[in-house]
C-alpha cells in the first residue's frame, strides 16, 4: 500500500436534521385521514407532515404498522401459513432490536422474544432449523439470539446460538476459503451471504471472545468482492461459481451476469454492521472500510437522479421493465447513513442518504386512512440455480414477483430511519430550520423559534452567527436580549442573517405576521446598506478591522446573500410579500454583486481560474483570512460562485465567459489516484492518511497556489506546505483541506447550463 503526502478531505459534519415530531395544524390532521392509501408524493408533503405528527418518527411509525399486521409472530412471506426459521425473521426482528435499543420500549424486545421462544426449545434447540442443509439463510436470525442472551441472560440463546457457530465451523467451503453460500449450491459464493453469516459471525465472536475470527470474516468479505468487482462501474454482481460450471456462470470469471440491487444491498448492510464488532486495532479493518468506501462511491454513482432510488437490475435503469427497487433503496439508504455518523465515509453520504429516503417516501411509501405505513415495490426474492432453474438473466431479475411491506423491505426501511434519526433527537434544532416541510413552519414549534429570532435581531437589522435560536430561553436572557443596543457582531458568517430571513419568510407566508415580515424588511435594509459600493459584502457590518472587512465568499457567505435576494427578485412564494421598491433595490444589490464577482475573478498569465476564498476590499485582489487561510485558488467556495452565475436567467458574454473559465479551471485541477484512510494506530488516536486507488473519484484542495496550480496546507504558523503529512495534527484532522466540492457541479448541473446556453458566444 503505497502513501501518498496528499489527503482526503475531511468535511465539516453534515447538516442535521430529523424525520419526526413535526407539529401540524388539526385542519391538516382531518385532511389526511379522508385520504386512503396515497403515495407520499404531495408537493406540500402533507402527508409526511400530518402522518408524521400522529405517529411520531417514521422508524416508530413503520414499526408499529408491522406489528399491527404482525401482532403475535412473524409470518414467512414467501408461504405465511409456514413455521419456519428464516433470514426474513432475521432482518425484521434485527431492525426491532436497533429500535429497542435506541427508545429502550420493552415490548420491541418482548416481541423479539416471543418470536425467537416459537422456536427455541428449553434446551436450546431451534425448532425447524436444518443443520444438515448447510444454509447461510439459517444464521441471520442468529444476533436475535445474542440479543436475548445479553438481556435475559437465558442459557438456552447461548445454546442456540453455539449450534449457529457450529454450521459455520462446518459450512463448505471454496478452495479459497469462502463460505458456500449452500450446500445445495456448491462452490458459489452469494452476496446475500455476506449479511446472512457474517453480522452473527462478528458479534458471536466479540461476546465470547473469539479473536481469530475475524480474520476469517475479513477474508469472505475480500474473497467475494475480489470475483464480484466490476471495474468499470465498481459494482458487484450477484454471485461467484469457482468451479465455473453453473450456466449462469461467466466461463472466465466465474461471476453471474448482473447487478441485482439487494443482493448488493445485503453487502453493503453487512460490511457497516459487522464494523460495530470488528476489533479497532484488527489488521484488517482498515481494508474492510476501503471495500465498504470503493463499494459506496460506485452506488452513489448509479443512483437515480430523479429519485434519489435504484433500480432492480442496477446498472439498466432506461430497459424496458426495469424498477425502482425499494429494498435495495432502502439497505443502500441505511448503508450510506451509518457509514457516515460512524467516519467510514465522507460527509456527503448521510447527506445523500437523507435525499434518498425523501425518495422512498415520495416514491414508495403509502398511507391508508388509520395511519399505517406501507412500503411497495419490493422483489420477493431474486436466486440463481434451483429447478426451476434461474439463470441470472436481466428477463429473470425483473420478472421476479413486487410484494408490498415484504419484511426485507420494511427492516431496512426502519433501520434507515433510525439511522437519520439520530441527526435530530427530540425537536428542530437551527441546523435543520430550513429543511423542514412546509405545513411546519406553520406549527406552534415554529412560530416559538421565530420569536426567539426576533429577539436576536440587532438594532441595525442583522444577526449574531452560531446560536441555536430553537433553543428556550430563560426569562432573564430574554430581558438580555431585548436590552442589546449595539450592532456589534452583525454577520453573514455561517449563514447568519440570511438564514434568520430565510427562516422568518417561511414562518411569514404560512401565517402572515407583520413582526415576522417587519423583522425581514429590517434585515433586507442591513443587506442592502451592508454592501460595499463596487459590490461585494463584508463579513461583519458593521466593519470591523482585519480580513473581516474583506469581501467575503468563504463559507459561501456572499452567495449565500446573493441566493437571497435573487429569491426576493424572482418573487419565489415565500418573498411575495416584499414591496417592489425592495425588489428593485435588491435587483441593483445583484448587478454590483455580479460586477463584483467577474472582476474579483483571477486570470493567471491571461486564462480566468476562480477566486479566492476572500477579496481585498479596495484592490479586489485575492487576500488572506486565518493564518494558515492564504492567498489562494479556492477549490471550495468557487463552486458556490459558480453555481450562483448559472442561476442567471439570460447571461452576458462576461458572465458565460467566467463560468466556462472556471469550470475549465475545475477540470484540469482535479486530483485522482488517492483515498483518505484512518490509521487508528496513531500516537494522537487516529490520522488521517492517504493511500493510492486509481478507482477513487475524484477530488479538490482547499487551496491552490496562485502561480503554480499547486495545492498547499497550512498549520498555524502560516507557512505553506506541499503535503498535508507536513502539517500540525491538530490542522490535518480538524479542518477540511480537500472535497469532492465541484463534483456534482461538473457531472449534472454545467451540462444542464450549458446546453441551455451553449448559443451564446462567451467573449471574455
Amino acid at each position: 500500500m503505497r502513501v501518498f503526502p496528499l489527503p482526503f478531505p475531511i468535511l465539516t459534519p453534515p447538516a442535521r436534521t430529523r424525520w419526526g415530531h413535526r407539529s401540524v395544524c388539526a385542519l391538516l390532521r382531518t385532511s389526511v385521514c379522508l385520504l386512503s392509501f396515497v403515495p407520499i408524493d404531495a408537493p406540500s408533503r402533507l402527508l409526511e407532515t400530518a402522518g408524521d405528527s400522529a405517529g411520531g418518527p417514521w422508524s416508530l411509525r413503520m414499526a408499529e404498522s408491522f406489528m399491527r399486521r404482525n401482532p403475535e409472530t412473524i409470518a414467512y412471506a414467501e408461504d405465511p401459513r409456514s413455521d419456519k426459521w428464516t433470514y426474513e425473521q432475521g432482518v425484521m426482528l434485527e431492525a426491532l432490536r436497533q429500535l429497542w435499543s435506541r427508545t429502550k420500549d420493552p415490548k420491541y424486545s418482548s416481541y423479539i422474544r416471543k418470536n425467537i421462544d416459537r422456536f427455541v426449545t428449553d434446551d436450546g434447540t431451534i425448532r425447524t432449523y436444518e443443520y444438515e442443509t448447510f444454509n447461510l439463510d439459517n444464521i441471520a436470525t442468529g444476533r436475535a439470539l445474542l440479543h436475548l442472551h445479553t438481556s435475559t441472560g437465558d442459557e438456552k440463546y447461548r445454546v442456540a446460538a453455539q449450534m449457529l457457530m457450529k454450521q459455520l465451523a462446518n459450512q463448505p467451503r471454496t478452495a479459497s476459503g469462502g463460505f458456500w453460500h449452500k450446500k445445495i449450491y456448491p462452490n458459489q459464493m452469494w452476496l446475500d451471504g455476506l449479511y446472512m453469516a457474517e453480522p452473527f459471525y462478528a458479534a458471536y465472536a466479540r461476546q465470547f471472545g473469539e479473536a481469530d475470527a475475524f480474520d476469517d470474516i475479513a477474508r469472505q468479505f475480500a474473497l467475494i468482492e475480489a470475483h464480484t468487482r466490476d471495474s468499470a462501474t465498481g459494482l458487484l454482481y450477484h454471485a461467484w461459481d469457482e468451479s465455473r460450471q453453473q450456466r449462469w456462470a461467466d466461463p472466465v470469471a466465474g461471476h453471474s451476469p448482473h447487478f441485482w440491487g439487494r443482493a448488493i444491498g445485503w453487502y453493503a448492510m453487512a460490511l457497516v454492521d459487522v464494523l460495530d464488532y470488528f476489533p479497532v486495532e484488527h489488521p484488517r479493518r482498515t481494508e474492510m472500510i476501503e471495500i465498504f468506501r470503493r463499494l459506496a462511491v460506485a452506488l452513489l454513482k448509479s443512483r437515480d437522479r430523479d429519485t434519489a432510488l435504484w433500480y432492480q437490475v442496477v446498472d439498466m435503469p432506461g430497459r424496458a421493465g426495469n424498477y425502482l427497487e425499494s429494498s435495495a433503496s432502502c439497505m443502500f439508504t441505511y448503508a450510506f447513513a451509518k457509514g457516515a455518523r460512524k467516519g467510514y465515509l465522507e460527509a456527503e453520504f448521510r447527506r445523500s442518504a437523507r435525499e434518498s429516503f425523501e425518495g422512498i417516501l415520495k416514491h414508495k411509501v403509502t398511507i391508508d386512512s388509520l395511519g399505517m405505513l406501507s412500503l411497495r415495490d419490493v422483489c420477493q426474492v431474486g436466486g440463481l440455480g434451483g429447478n426451476p432453474y434461474r439463470d441470472g438473466s436481466y428477463e429473470y431479475y425483473i420478472g421476479e414477483k413486487k410484494r408490498t411491506n415484504d419484511f426485507k423491505g420494511v427492516g431496512p426501511f426502519i433501520m434507515a430511519a433510525l439511522e437519520l434519526e439520530q441527526d435530530e433527537p427530540g425537536p428542530v434544532r437551527w441546523k435543520s430550520s430550513l429543511m423542514q416541510p412546509a405545513p411546519w413552519y406553520g406549527s406552534d414549534e415554529a412560530v416559538r423559534t421565530a420569536n426567539t429570532v426576533l429577539l436576536y435581531q440587532r438594532p441595525g437589522g442583522g444577526w449574531p452567527k452560531n446560536i441555536d435560536m430553537t433553543l428556550p430561553l430563560t426569562s432573564d436572557e430574554r430581558a438580555a436580549l431585548s436590552s442589546v443596543r449595539t450592532d456589534s457582531g452583525s454577520t453573514i458568517d455561517n449563514g447568519a442573517t440570511y438564514t434568520q430571513m430565510r427562516f422568518l419568510a417561511r414562518v411569514n407566508a404560512a401565517g402572515p405576521d407583520p413582526r415576522f415580515s417587519g423583522a425581514f424588511i429590517r434585515g433586507l435594509d442591513y443587506l442592502l446598506r451592508a454592501q460595499y459600493a463596487n459590490g461585494g459584502w463584508p463579513q461583519f457590518y458593521p466593519l470591523r478591522s482585519g480580513y473581516y472587512s474583506c469581501i467575503t465568499f468563504n463559507d459561501d457567505a456572499m452567495t449565500g446573500v446573493l441566493d437571497l435576494l435573487q429569491d426576493i427578485v424572482d418573487r419565489a412564494p415565500a418573498f411575495r410579500f416584499i414591496d417592489s421598491l425592495h425588489r428593485e433595490k435588491s435587483r441593483q444589490a445583484i448587478q454590483r454583486g455580479v460586477a463584483c464577482i467577474l472582476k474579483c475573478q483571477i486570470k493567471v498569465k491571461g486564462r480566468l481560474t476562480v477566486w479566492c476564498a476572500q477579496h481585498d476590499q479596495r484592490t479586489l485582489a485575492p487576500a488572506a483570512a486565518r493564518s494558515y487561510e492564504l492567498p489562494s485558488l479556492s477549490g471550495q467556495e468557487s463552486v458556490g460562485i459558480v453555481r450562483f452565475l448559472m442561476r442567471i436567467r439570460t447571461p452576458s458574454s462576461a458572465v458565460i465567459g467566467s463560468v466556462e473559465g472556471a469550470i475549465r479551471w475545475f477540470r484540469r485541477s482535479k486530483l485522482t489516484g488517492m483515498r483518505i484512510v484512518t490509521d487508528s494506530l496513531a500516537p494522537n488516536g487516529s490520522d488521517r492518511i492517504v493511500v493510492s486507488d486509481s478507482d477513487a473519484p475524484p477530488m479538490w484542495a482547499r487551496f491552490y497556489d496562485i502561480a503554480s496550480n499547486k495545492p498547499f496546507f497550512c498549520s498555524r504558523d502560516g507557512v505553506p506546505r506541499t503535503s498535508l503529512s507536513e502539517i500540525s495534527w491538530e490542522r490535518r484532522n480538524h479542518y477540511g483541506w480537500l472535497g469532492y466540492w465541484p463534483e456534482q457541479l461538473l457531472r449534472d448541473e454545467y451540462p444542464i447550463w450549458r446546453k441551455r446556453h451553449l448559443t451564446v458566444k462567451a467573449t471574455r
